[in-house]
């Protein structure tokens, strides 16, 4: 019982001890793991009021078979013995673990019923505990934002004041102490609290009444406490730290409701400004211009694989029948197309993870339909790229992808698929693509003489 008693004793030295080990350390790990609680009150001023009970131990209260034949009183005590206050400051260290001094006032008297004279003794305390909240600890923020448990242990000291009536003179104890304290909150700043607390004495000479003294040989005396009262922040922070795990939770929940209507509004947002939103857009990074269905894909009413509008525009615009024949009687401009094809000036480009070649690019198909048409025995080969982002099976199927895209335009504008190959070749090794700028030129299908 006494091992158990000096453990007990001991528990707030550790506790200090710790805390003066963290004080100590001076790198920024430390630091950081308090920094937080900062902006949290962390002094608290306590106190109650309740019943005592003086459980043992009294003068002629022993059992029976031990009835001492010169004990001529027996004094037995009420589930309630009196009067019981007590005043205490609180500092915590950190959302878990902090200390408290308390004092202490009981008023003790005697059960009528099973007493044989009446007694009134007065009982001061005082202690050191170590305080553990066990809502932080427990993470009781997962089922209550408005009840929170402490726990504690310590040790203290205690002024025994027997009646009068039988001795004139003080009783200095000593004990151990533990006790839980249910809380509950009514704001930001205060608590209401219900404390239980049990104080097991040694060293106590007299008995609670005063009568005789103790016979004990290991625990003299023992003492509940009950209070209800009122647990305070001190400082002039909005927060105090007992809900730290509350108020916690409430800013990973706001930071999860942010990152919900962040994504919210990617999804309210229209990439390629086709009129369908990006979450509804079955066909994104549609060429600008290109008519889409509600579903964002683009209009394709012969269902050949090129968009009606860009196909529209390479039949009427560029290569119409009047401008094709214009172009037989410039026998320089097959030249000139064959040595930009040849230096590598010819390319269709791509958005991001896009199939459909950018605006920019369609004079590019133009000019590759109009040396086709004019050089029948010319053929050429397509050879599609990626930028590095995705995996090396995406990209090479997202390279092929883009060539043959490419070759269905050009066999819808009239040119014969014989003369026409392609490839993809995955991500393109001829830029370092380490930036924006170098990723779009990567984005490409490359064309090239056979």
């Amino acid at each position: 019982m006494k091992k158990l008693v000096y453990l007990i004793m001991l528990m707030p030295l550790f506790a200090v001890s710790q805390e003066q080990q963290n004080e100590e350390l001076s790198n920024d790990e430390a630091y950081q793991e308090y920094e937080p609680f900062e902006e949290y009150d962390q002094w608290f001023l306590e106190f109650g009021i309740g019943g005592n009970k003086a459980a043992r131990t009294h003068t002629g209260a022993q059992p029976q078979f031990l009835n001492p034949s010169n004990v001529t009183e027996t004094i037995n005590t009420s589930l309630i013995s009196g009067l019981h206050a007590n005043l205490a400051i609180r500092y915590m260290f950190n959302d878990k673990f902090g200390l408290r001094f308390k004092g202490g006032f009981n008023d003790i008297s005697e059960d009528e019923d099973r007493s044989t004279t009446s007694f009134n003794s007065t009982y001061f305390q005082s202690s050191l505990e170590t305080v553990f909240n066990l809502g932080s600890i427990l993470d009781f923020q997962n089922w209550t934002n408005n009840f929170n448990l402490q726990f504690y242990t310590g040790f203290g000291a205690g002024l025994l004041l027997p009646d009068d009536q039988f001795v004139d003179d003080e009783d200095l104890t000593f004990s151990a102490i533990a006790g839980f304290t249910p809380m509950f909150r009514l704001s930001d700043q205060v608590s209401l609290k219900f404390d239980f607390m049990t104080a097991v004495n040694f060293d106590q000479d007299y008995n609670w009444d005063g009568i005789s003294t103790t016979t004990t040989r290991a625990v003299d005396g023992i003492m509940f406490n009950a209070s209800v009262g009122l647990n305070i922040a001190l400082g002039k922070q909005k927060k105090n730290i007992d809900w730290y795990h509350v108020y916690n939770n409430e800013v990973n929940e706001i930071a999860l409701l942010r990152e919900e209507l962040n994504a919210l509004k990617q999804k309210m947002t229209d990439s390629d400004q086709d009129g369908v939103l990006d979450f509804l857009d079955r066909e994104p990074g549609t060429t600008n211009g290109v008519a889409v269905n509600t579903k964002g894909i683009a209009v394709d009413n012969n269902q050949n694989g090129v968009p009606d509008e860009l196909e529209n525009t390479l039949n009427t615009k560029f290569v119409s029948q009047s401008e094709f024949r214009d172009s037989q009687s410039k026998e320089n401009a097959s030249d000139v197309i064959r040595s930009l094809i040849t230096k590598g000036y010819i390319n269709v480009y791509f958005g991001f993870d896009s199939v459909v070649p950018e605006a920019s690019s369609i004079q590019d198909i133009n000019s590759i339909v109009l040396f086709l048409k004019q050089n029948p025995s010319e053929n050429i080969e397509l050879t599609g790229y990626t930028d590095p982002v995705g995996n090396k099976a995406y990209n090479e199927k997202l390279s092929n992808n883009r060539a043959k895209y490419i070759n269905d335009i050009l066999v819808s504008a009239g040119v014969d698929q014989s003369r026409i190959e392609f490839k993809g070749s995955g991500v393109n090794p001829n830029f370092e693509n380490n930036s924006e700028y170098s990723r779009k030129l990567s984005r490409k299908v490359k064309v090239q003489l056979k």
